[in-house]
């Protein structure tokens, strides 16, 4: 089976080489290992155009993940101490009224209910 999705798991915990190592065991995903303290870390990740990149929930707030973000990658960010994943996207609405920002409110609230369903 040809994978259909891109995921790069950016991280050198050994909790993330064992993610990566589990996903790549799913026939429909590429995954690659990404060390972040390489000099070419985010020439890499969008060298792969990932459809997702996952990183350690420490390294949510470091440079190289709002990099990845600012391209465009979505993310997800595993806390391994409180078994949850937080979803981060650069994902961008026009607005130019507060019409609009309803509007996109609501899109918000929608997906996060279709979500936790």
């Amino acid at each position: 089976m040809i994978p259909s999705h891109r995921i790069v798991v950016c991280g050198s915990t050994v909790y993330l080489e064992a993610i990566a190592n589990s996903l790549s065991m799913q026939p429909d995903l590429e995954v690659t290992l990404v060390n972040p303290h390489h000099p070419d870390a985010l020439a890499r990740v969008a060298a792969l155009t990932p459809n997702v990149v996952i990183v350690g929930h420490a390294d949510q707030s470091d440079w190289l993940t709002s990099k990845i973000l600012q391209q465009g990658f979505p993310m997800i960010g595993l806390d391994i101490h409180q078994n949850t994943v937080t979803i981060l996207s650069r994902r961008q609405s026009p607005v130019e009224n507060v019409g609009d920002l309803v509007q996109v409110i609501g899109k918000v609230i929608a997906i996060w209910e279709e979500e936790i369903v």
